[in-house]
């Protein structure tokens, strides 16, 4: 959706486009609507859940942006160190190392444990073993947070925790805004994690 004139409109209808269902929604009631919805997912969530999860890793590559490419860099090496003594293994279950390649089957097992070990000390040294502490972002003050923020700062921790937004058309013409029934929210998963597109895929 496009902002112009105190409403959001879809983009492609008010730009000359041909839209189904065109939406409209005033700025204020549909903008209180996320926000409190934002506020209230993030208050009623535990430290373990993957929104909390997701939003802590965001928050981490807003506020340590150096720190969480290091971080990332070191996912990716113990994702490729798996990768590669799960190939051990798989090349081993096949017989793989047999004749003239059995001198190398140790070596190589020896090679990928190793190489395993090190990105796994590697995770323990920048995380110190543990996840991101999701409290320390909202602490279960996600609305103070909200009134203390600037414009700019508002975007940023709406989109620690939201993916997307959906607003569908209204049902009647100049009534009420409903954001119950008008508006789904795809909240952040975790990276690396499927996100959740059934409620996406239900609006659209």
């Amino acid at each position: 959706m496009s902002y112009g004139g105190g409403s959001y409109e879809c983009q492609y209808y008010s730009g000359g486009g041909a839209c189904n269902k065109p939406a409209s929604a005033s700025r204020p009631p549909l903008e209180r609507y996320i926000v409190e919805a934002w506020a209230a997912r993030l208050g009623g969530a535990d430290d373990d859940d993957d929104l909390m999860i997701a939003v802590a890793e965001r928050w981490q590559a807003l506020t340590r942006p150096d720190e969480t490419q290091e971080i990332r860099d070191a996912r990716a090496e113990l994702k490729a160190a798996q990768a590669r003594l799960d190939k051990f293994h798989a090349d081993d279950a096949a017989d793989f190392y047999t004749g003239r390649s059995a001198r190398y089957r140790i070596p190589h097992k020896v090679a990928a444990e190793k190489r395993l070990d090190a990105a796994e000390e590697r995770i323990r040294e920048l995380t110190g073993g543990t996840r991101v502490d999701a409290s320390l972002v909202v602490n279960g003050n996600a609305a103070e947070m909200w009134e203390a923020a600037d414009p700019g700062m508002r975007q940023d921790l709406l989109a620690l925790a939201i993916d997307r937004v959906i607003v569908t058309k209204s049902p009647k013409q100049g009534g009420k805004f409903d954001g119950d029934e008008r508006v789904s929210i795809v909240w952040a998963t975790p990276e690396g994690a499927e996100p959740d597109v059934d409620e996406f895929e239900q609006a659209a």
